[in-house]
């Protein structure tokens, strides 16, 4: 393996994990990152093959060139699936953050003492 390239053990993804193990949380947003980092120069390669295809073909592109068009659009579409289905489970991630936010500073856990001076929550 050349020095300049590091393979990464697969780690359960974001969906995947316990969402109270920070380690696991850590370990799989950066799985993500990298996931994107490739998927986003393998659109950059296919948008390039495109763009050379229709340079040399000119005014028949649309017929020559169809398969690297389809290839770019496909890429491109699973990228931004990708992309809304991880905004999705940081919406969950952030909405189950704060409802045990809201029950451990609740005045009906005695446990966790209060909130600091100057918040107050209605959890009704």
């Amino acid at each position: 393996m050349d020095k300049f390239q590091r393979e990464f053990k697969r780690v359960p993804s974001i969906e995947e994990i316990d969402r109270s193990d920070p380690v696991a949380w850590y370990r799989a947003r950066n799985q993500y990152v990298r996931d994107r980092w490739i998927d986003r120069e393998e659109i950059r390669v296919l948008r390039e093959r495109m763009s050379e295809c229709t340079r040399r073909q000119g005014v028949n592109a649309k017929k020559n060139c169809r398969q690297e068009m389809v290839d770019y659009m496909e890429a491109l579409t699973a990228y931004k699936e990708k992309q809304y289905l991880l905004e999705l489970v940081m919406v969950q991630l952030t909405d189950d953050v704060i409802y045990s936010m809201l029950i451990e500073f609740s005045p009906r856990n005695p446990r966790w003492g209060t909130l600091p001076a100057g918040y107050e929550i209605n959890i009704d």
